[in-house]
């Protein structure tokens, strides 16, 4: 997690890695969404077609189940009509034959004519004959019923058009669901004729659908006419098997008699289930194939960015002096061709700076020996060794002396930079007082704070480690940096606290990012100060010969701070 966290401070590690994302996890979010939308579609399809198979078989039953009641109806009428028994022996018969099979609740056999039917004999289940002689007034209630059925096509058809009758509506009686059907039966014209009239057990149904229920499937046939309608349904159920579904997906079949269909249900939850499996599965391998494309987008992104960093590092070593850096980034595509070009710059950029300071080296060398003679000139003159001067040659001769002094300084300067960057100065490593060390160099300076009313101070206490003799030289740099580039009369302050030596002045400091590079100088009053901008350069240097820290301080007074190797104790 934290090379994540690292890469993704990086701005452009961020596009990357979004980039790659966007570019791989959509294709693989909008693959897992299709996966999943045709699983749920297929899941679906495949419940309904189950559905379709189980409600075309139901229909087919049913119409089998009404047909095969017709013709059971039929044979015990062929029965009554043979001849061979008398109406009661028939009666009886057909009575063994009701109870054997079941499937009517009752069996009524009507002679007579259809305006004067005659109900002569009568047969019915156990059960429903203890439903009926649990009413009051049972007698008369069928009488009515006898009655209003013979005004009915179930008693007329039979009677005067000789043809069976199946009715579409289902009648509850008694607490039963009945279809009701009828047959002829005899010869009309020999008197010997009449109708059965049958009421079919719908309970019969309820058990001929079981055969075809599947698992937790309700299979129900239902029709608009039969019991009333219900409130929240155009249709109701008139026979069914299976549980009670809250939360459904259904299928309906016409049954091809009347107005019946056959509708199949089953659980949502079921039917999802192997959806929800495989959804899962999926949800899964789209989350791993995602993990993986993450994954992949940061390592594409740290390997873009680390030739990347190198680079920026390699160029921040660069700007801070240090030229002989190279970023060695060993790669075979664009990438490496930009890190061996950038290489290429830098070994340009020291080659050249080889030959700058060997050439300042050379003249800075070949100036000392005459610079040196000539001073010596110069001093015998001003001190009339040849002979005395006049008060005007005197004054020259002295100006001489003083661009001479500063000539020899400046070169001094280039010199010493020149012996650091070839790498002949050494740093020797030991225990200094930091607060004796300031003290030396802030006296030392203090003839030239005098010229510009300064006034020199140092406080503080402290033991660190360092090579003596440039940490002399870079706080001198720095006072005398203060001193001439401060306000005159104002306060140049050396802070010691630790193994830190703090200088700064009175000033608003030097905004120019660039006041650590060599013959870089900031103006006074807007006056360019005597000298070549060098006296910076070499602190900085001479602090990396040290492992000494060097930075900049703004607050609560411009300056800059020094802190070397703690002493040991």
């Amino acid at each position: 997690m934290t090379f994540v966290f690292r890469l993704l401070r990086s701005p452009l590690a961020r596009r990357l890695t979004l980039l790659f994302l966007l570019a791989s996890v959509l294709p693989l979010g909008g693959a897992g969404w299709l996966i999943l939308k045709g699983l749920e579609r297929a899941s679906l399809e495949d419940a309904t077609r189950r559905q379709s198979l189980v409600a075309e078989g139901a229909a087919g039953l049913v119409r089998q189940w009404v047909a095969r009641s017709s013709d059971k109806l039929e044979t015990m009428a062929r029965l009554v009509s043979s001849g061979s028994f008398g109406a009661k022996t028939a009666m009886e018969q057909i009575e063994v034959l009701v109870e054997a099979t079941k499937l009517f609740l009752e069996v009524q056999q009507i002679a007579g004519t259809e305006t004067q039917p005659e109900l002569i004999a009568q047969t019915m289940q156990t059960d429903y004959a203890q439903a009926q002689r649990a009413v009051p007034n049972v007698r008369a209630l069928l009488e009515s019923r006898f009655h209003a059925n013979a005004q009915q096509a179930i008693v007329r058809d039979p009677l005067s058009q000789r043809s069976q009758f199946r009715s579409k509506t289902i009648e509850r009686s008694f607490g039963f669901r009945a279809l009701p059907i009828s047959v002829p039966y005899g010869d009309a014209n020999s008197n010997a004729g009449g109708a059965l009239v049958g009421y079919l057990d719908m309970r019969r149904l309820d058990e001929a659908l079981a055969g075809l229920v599947q698992g937790d499937m309700r299979i129900g046939v239902r029709s608009a006419k039969s019991l009333g309608k219900t409130k929240d349904d155009a249709s109701v159920e008139i026979a069914a098997s299976g549980p009670e579904i809250a939360d459904e997906i259904r299928t309906e079949t016409a049954v091809a008699y009347g107005d019946w269909t056959v509708r199949v249900t089953e659980p949502r939850a079921r039917i999802d289930e192997g959806y929800l499996r495989a959804r899962h599965l999926v949800v899964i391998g789209i989350g791993i194939a995602i993990a993986l494309a993450s994954l992949a987008s940061f390592v594409f992104a740290s390997r873009v960015l680390r030739p990347v960093n190198k680079l920026t590092a390699t160029a921040t070593q660069l700007e801070h002096g240090n030229l002989s850096a190279r970023c060695g980034i060993d790669r075979h595509d664009e990438i490496g061709q930009l890190g061996r070009s950038f290489d290429a710059m830098a070994a340009a950029l020291e080659t050249l700076d080889d030959a700058k300071s060997d050439f300042i080296r050379t003249v800075s060398h070949e100036l000392r020996t005459p610079l040196t003679s000539l001073r010596l000139s110069v001093a015998n003159l001003a001190d009339g060794v040849v002979g005395p001067l006049e008060e005007r040659q005197q004054v020259v001769v002295e100006r001489i002396a003083r661009d001479v002094d500063r000539l020899v300084a400046r070169v001094g300067d280039l010199l010493a930079l020149a012996k650091i960057e070839a790498g002949v100065e050494k740093a020797r490593i030991a225990d200094i007082d930091l607060s004796e060390l300031a003290r030396g160099m802030v006296e030392a300076l203090r003839p030239l704070a005098d010229t510009r009313g300064v006034r020199l101070e140092t406080r503080g206490a402290g033991r660190g480690r360092a090579d003596r003799g440039m940490l002399e030289r870079m706080v001198v740099n720095l006072v005398d940096n203060a001193i001439k580039f401060g306000p005159e009369k104002g306060t140049v302050t050396v802070a010691i606290e630790g193994a830190t030596l703090t200088v700064f002045d009175d000033g608003g400091g030097f905004e120019d990012e660039r006041l650590f590079e060599a013959f870089v100088q900031d103006e006074s009053d807007g006056v360019k100060n005597p000298g070549v901008g060098l006296g910076l350069s070499i602190v900085r240097k001479l602090a990396t010969l040290q492992n000494a820290e060097l930075e900049r301080v703004r607050a609560p007074r411009h300056g800059f701070r020094i802190t070397v190797a703690e002493a040991k104790r």
